[in-house]
């Protein structure tokens, strides 16, 4: 055998001796085994957590009212609101002439009829004595009212200067009203304020009326 072969022949003997030894890696110890399940389940523990304290808000300081409080709010109308008093103008007769004079009534909506009673009805004691007086009868009464004109009978004085101041009281105390511009005595022809301007004294004083006091104004004095 020659040096050759002889040198092939221990390398391989020396690679299966070191092929068959004992590992030079160190054990990886026993495997995991699973935990054995006693049919309950384990509970885990819950983390314990401290709660944190909320900050406490600091209240706002209230401002001083300093000024005048408000007033409260006025009660809105639920309807419309009628006069208790309704005022109505009178024209008496005094020395031929008309004289205008006032009454405050209970409010109605029947004025023309009211304007009427009232004017049959005469003047106050006051008034009369003044000379005021009425020449219009009691029981007089409108019995239309169309497209402004007021429709009634009155009876017939025996006076024709008398008939015609009675009629003057009528037609200037029922024009006062602004559903009546011209009355119609019967089936004449509707006559207005016009028509009888003729008995009107050269100075109408509306006011103040008899009775009524007067208070002076205070200048202030200096």
């Amino acid at each position: 055998m020659s040096r050759r072969t002889l040198g092939v022949a221990v390398l391989v003997a020396v690679l299966l001796v070191g092929g068959c030894g004992t590992p030079r890696s160190g054990a990886l110890g026993p495997a995991p085994t699973a935990p054995t399940s006693t049919g309950a389940p384990t509970e885990r523990p819950r983390p314990t957590s401290t709660p944190t304290p909320r900050a406490t808000p600091t209240p706002t300081p209230t401002p001083a009212v300093t000024g005048t409080p408000p007033r409260p709010l006025a009660p809105v109308p639920t309807g419309t609101r009628h006069p208790a008093t309704v005022t109505i103008e009178l024209w008496y007769v005094r020395s031929g002439q008309l004289v205008p004079t006032r009454r405050t009534r209970p409010a109605t909506v029947a004025t023309s009829r009211l304007a009427l009673t009232e004017l049959a009805a005469g003047p106050t004691p006051a008034e009369a004595a003044t000379g005021l007086t009425t020449w219009l009868p009691a029981g007089v009464e409108v019995t239309r009212i169309t497209d402004g004109v007021a429709t009634l009978r009155i009876p017939p004085a025996g006076d024709p200067a008398e008939q015609r101041l009675r009629e003057a009281q009528v037609v200037w105390t029922l024009t006062q009203f602004p559903s009546v511009r011209q009355v119609r005595f019967g089936d004449g022809d509707p006559v207005g304020r016009a028509d009888y301007t003729s008995l009107l004294p050269p100075i109408v004083v509306t006011g103040p009326t008899v009775g009524e006091r007067v208070t002076a104004p205070r200048w202030p004095c200096r």
